[in-house]
């Protein structure tokens, strides 16, 4: 899915299920390093690759591999990616995290902190300040009212982003200020039938809009118009 983004920046891109069965994930794996000698090795987002960490340094033990872990997840292997990187840690030469947060979690599972570097995650923020055209094209589209408050939620709909508090959310400020806004929502994902059936049970279908999934250069928009 993330093809087309990559390859803005390399056309040196080998996606390993379109070419071989995984028992030769190994190999091919041993071919590219050795032939494109990289200056080091970037494992993020597979638990596959951890798998294989044992196999490259064998073979490649001069060449420093790192990790790029976002967050933990308690629901699934303990702790997801980042549990992986606790338990392989000593077969990486730096951890890198994107917050204190997850540093200090997986110090709290064992992790030598020495190892673990903070590397936040930034966006420029720039990109996303308001734009009175497009906040025009995108409320005519809408057909809805210039001075209505667009208050906007942009993610993927999954547990770790809590949808129903933010339902709630929603529910207390309807209790409060029963008109003069409406709730952008822009994503999709496992959740979005529960999020929308607990929208409904409290009567708040007419205050939100939901978008589903759209590109990043319409999320970028929809904030504009927020």
């Amino acid at each position: 899915a993330w093809y087309s983004e990559f390859s803005k920046y390399t056309s040196d891109i080998i996606i390993l299920h379109n070419l071989s069965h995984e028992a030769y994930f190994n190999h091919i794996i041993n071919s590219v390093i050795s032939s494109r000698n990289p200056d080091c090795i970037l494992l993020t987002n597979s638990e596959y690759g951890y798998y294989l960490l044992p196999y490259i340094k064998l073979h490649f033990p001069d060449i420093p591999v790192a990790d790029y872990n976002h967050m933990e997840e308690d629901y699934w292997n303990n702790g997801g990616h980042p549990r992986q990187a606790v338990i392989y840690q000593s077969l990486l030469d730096k951890n890198i995290v994107s917050s204190e947060h997850l540093k200090k979690w997986m110090v709290s599972q064992k992790a030598d902190k020495e190892k673990i570097e903070v590397v936040t995650t930034n966006s420029d923020y720039t990109q996303y300040g308001p734009d009175k055209t497009v906040r025009k094209e995108l409320r005519g589209k809408w057909k809805i009212s210039d001075s209505l408050c667009l208050i906007t939620f942009s993610g993927r709909i999954t547990a770790q982003k809590q949808p129903r508090v933010l339902i709630n959310a929603i529910y207390e400020v309807s209790k409060n200020v029963p008109e003069g806004y409406l709730f952008i929502i822009a994503g999709d994902g496992p959740d979005m039938e529960a999020m929308k059936a607990h929208a409904e049970s409290l009567g708040l279908l007419n205050k939100i809009k939901f978008l589903g999934e759209i590109s990043d250069k319409d999320n970028i928009r929809v904030l504009q118009a927020s």
